[in-house]
């Protein structure tokens, strides 16, 4: 998954569950620090708001399944955190973040004193261009967009895995060749989302009898933005 198709989930345009202004901290500790959920920060920054007394910040990235994939500390300064002036710390993604990457989470240092981790923030994909596949007859990949692999399962019948979870997309599919010679046979297709994989699809192409066989195609799938994994 290209780090440059993230963008960061705000609560008022998503409905997700970002906590608001930090609790008060017990004296002489760091108080919480969480996202921020009061701008929409450009694409490729990490952005949550200044917590006081905080002279560092721990940021750990997450999978879809809570495992922390990576963990980085920033100074203050690093995060242009200025108290006095800025409200927001903003931290570019940069090219390093696990493909795996599925939400993140931030805290603030105080020293040798930790202040409580943030609720998550989940990274939203971008999919303004859809993802595609054109197959040919033999059910091999002739061209397509976030495709990582066409493999088949018998007869007409293909596993499209994607790079992306799809499972919350819209799938349309069609009988047809990749190129501009022919006129492909009447036949029909038909898919929906692959079993245990949830950046896949499970593709099956039919001819004019009904009989699943081999057959080129064409499948877009449009997401519209992909939600928090479930």
């Amino acid at each position: 998954m290209d780090t440059k198709h993230f963008v960061i989930g705000i609560s008022a345009c998503l409905g997700l569950a970002l906590t608001g202004a930090p609790a008060m901290a017990d004296a002489g500790k760091t108080e919480a620090v969480y996202p921020s959920g009061a701008s929409i920060p450009p694409m490729g920054e990490f952005a949550w708001l200044v917590s006081k007394n905080a002279d560092k910040y721990d940021l750990e990235i997450l999978d879809k399944n809570g495992v922390v994939l990576q963990q980085k500390t920033f100074t203050s300064a690093k995060a242009k955190c200025n108290q006095k002036k800025n409200l927001v710390c903003r931290v570019p993604f940069g090219d390093t973040i696990d493909p795996k990457a599925a939400s993140w989470r931030v805290r603030g240092v105080d020293g040798s004193k930790k202040g409580p981790l943030s609720d998550l923030a989940y990274f939203v994909v971008d999919t303004d261009t859809p993802l595609w596949a054109v197959v040919n007859p033999d059910l091999t990949l002739a061209r397509g967009a976030g495709v990582v692999s066409v493999t088949k399962q018998g007869d007409g019948q293909t596993a499209v895995v994607f790079d992306r979870d799809v499972r919350n997309c819209a799938y349309t599919a069609n009988v047809g060749y990749a190129g501009s010679e022919g006129v492909p046979p009447d036949g029909a297709a038909t898919v929906v989302g692959l079993g245990g994989e949830p950046n896949g699809v499970y593709l099956t192409t039919y001819d004019q009898a009904g009989a699943a066989v081999d057959s080129g195609y064409h499948l877009v799938v449009t997401c519209g933005g992909t939600l928090p994994p479930v």
